[in-house]
């Protein structure tokens, strides 16, 4: 993670005006690109994503019995939790969320954490690992995303949100974080207000946000995220735009000789 500076701005900036085409991971990046003068038909949105069609097949193969047989191997209450899903370490603001648990606890502490991921701050949740608020799982796979998915309510990541947005769409979880501008550019997926809610850096103040969130379960979102055949197309398509553009100036230089 690193702050935006004058003169990595000013080269990013000439960058895309001297590039043959620039590829945006999001509408919103192509939008960027355009504002600073390049083109419209040399900017491509690849709608970057990962491929969700093996979580979609898991969530629709759970039955009720593995349900049970999840729930409870973890100790999990019929109410469903609160899902943490990602790496454990600084740039998802660990410490943070060890202090909203800790606010979650004093207000509810019959509300439950499913937190999967690994990472070096593994410390810092071992206070509700010990008191019975956290199931962890460590790493998971996308078995273990469906399980935890459908045993939950509401995804909480007070850090950098990147692909989990695609995935936390597909998921159906409502996503609650913080306005940090180290977020990666697929936040741009959710919807404020629908997809995910916007707390600030207060601890107690997060907590009332994902729990007003939590106590919304079964709340739909029309939303969809990209699907990996569509980003590969969207690639494609910009670079034959890119060969056509570089084939035609060949063309024209040709003549002019």
């Amino acid at each position: 993670m690193s702050d935006d500076n004058i003169l990595d701005l000013w080269s990013e900036k000439i960058q895309m005006k001297h590039s043959d085409h620039v590829f945006a991971y999001t509408q919103s990046g192509a939008d960027y690109a355009r504002l600073q003068g390049v083109p419209g038909d040399q900017v491509t949105a690849v709608m970057n994503t990962v491929d969700l069609g093996s979580l979609r097949a898991e969530i629709e193969a759970v039955t009720d019995v593995d349900l049970q047989m999840f729930q409870e191997k973890y100790q999990l209450t019929a109410s469903k939790a609160i899902a943490y899903i990602g790496g454990i370490d600084r740039s998802k603001r660990i410490d943070l969320l060890a202090e909203i648990m800790d606010e979650v606890w004093d207000r509810r502490p019959e509300v439950k954490f499913i937190i999967a991921g690994s990472g070096d701050q593994v410390h810092l949740l071992r206070p509700g690992i010990e008191r019975g608020q956290v199931a962890f799982l460590g790493r998971i796979d996308d078995r273990g995303k469906a399980l935890l998915s459908r045993s939950s309510s509401v995804l909480v990541n007070p850090g950098r949100v990147g692909l989990i947005a695609a995935e936390a769409l597909t998921m159906g979880l409502h996503v609650v974080t913080t306005r940090w501008k180290y977020h990666a550019p697929e936040i741009a997926y959710l919807e404020p207000g629908i997809d995910v809610t916007y707390s600030n850096d207060s601890a107690a103040i997060f907590a009332d946000a994902l729990l007003e969130a939590y106590s919304r379960t079964g709340q739909q979102s029309a939303s969809v995220p990209p699907e990996l055949g569509d980003m590969i197309q969207n690639f494609r398509s910009g670079i034959l735009r890119m060969l056509e553009r570089r084939a035609s100036k060949a063309q024209r230089v040709a003549k002019s000789e």
